[in-house]
């Protein structure tokens, strides 16, 4: 038997498949491993993609997210009538998020089918608790609106076993204080004068990044830096502005050279600017004014 038939790591240490989690189509399990591996286990420890169908016979989907090929071939040791999805996911590192979307969305699609309505999705990485507990927790939490802890404790209690990477719950109770605020900000948004000009959730006149050491609010002025990278929606919908004005040329600003300067600017006396300037009482508008 070649060095590809080592046991991974405390894969021995976790059951083999947990119970479908409550109010899904969604169940977890460890990788099952091909054949070649028996000699090295012992009857009771045996858990090959046979053994695999025969514990869950209404498996449609597998959604593998192994960072290997190694464990087995799924046109080999499948059959035909369950589907198998690799996603590649790397361990120990929170997944990336268009992982998560590419989750969500295989899940989305196969339950959206009236003819898969009686089959589960199975997911597994190598021992199918942490990296497949988070991606089943954020699917529960971005699809089905779970709260991270409620999403936590159902994929535990189904899957036998507690995740146990500190920075995948870290990050998914992030997500969750993320959305609070957004919330909050969302049912605030009246107060918001410039709300027309506004993103979803975040408001427009603060810059998008820490390109700057002090947000707008903080400073008496902005800069140029902070108005070239403002963050708006970018459509042009019906209640959305001309989104024409964030082109700099539009502004006629005198130095391009130094557009991106942190100085205080000395912007054109543009009408439109001029018109933003003074229904947020901004100082610059009377030196402005022609």
């Amino acid at each position: 038997m070649g060095k590809g038939s080592k046991i991974p790591d405390r894969w021995l240490d976790y059951s083999n498949v947990g119970r479908p989690i409550e109010g899904t189509q969604l169940i977890a399990f460890k990788t099952p491993l091909m054949q070649t591996y028996n000699a090295k286990l012992t009857e009771s420890t045996i858990f090959t993609p046979d053994n695999l169908v025969e514990l869950i016979p209404n498996l449609g989907l597998i959604i593998d997210l192994t960072a290997s090929y190694r464990y087995y071939d799924p046109k080999k040791d499948l059959t035909a009538d369950v589907e198998h999805v690799k996603l590649i996911t790397q361990g120990h590192v929170v997944p990336e998020e268009r992982n998560v979307s590419k989750f969500k969305k295989i899940i989305s699609d196969f339950v959206a089918d009236d003819k898969n309505a009686s089959l589960l999705v199975g997911v597994h990485c190598t021992h199918g608790v942490n990296r497949t507990g988070y991606m089943i927790c954020r699917y529960l939490m971005d699809c089905l609106n779970l709260q991270a802890e409620d999403a936590i404790k159902r994929v535990e209690e189904a899957r036998g076993h507690s995740i146990e990477r500190k920075n995948y719950t870290a990050r998914l109770r992030s997500l969750n204080s993320q959305d609070a605020q957004e919330i909050d900000y969302a049912r605030n948004s009246w107060r918001n004068r410039d709300s027309s000009l506004s993103t979803r959730y975040s408001d427009w006149r603060t810059p998008s990044s820490g390109a700057v050491s002090r947000s707008y609010r903080e400073r008496e002025y902005i800069t140029r830096r902070d108005y070239d990278r403002i963050s708006v929606i970018r459509s042009t919908s019906w209640n959305q502005p001309n989104m024409s004005w964030r082109n700099p040329n539009v502004y006629g600003f005198r130095d391009q050279s130094s557009r991106y300067s942190t100085e205080r600017p000395s912007y054109s006396s543009s009408s439109r600017y001029n018109d933003y300037l003074l229904r947020n009482d901004h100082p610059d508008y009377s030196r402005n004014r022609r």
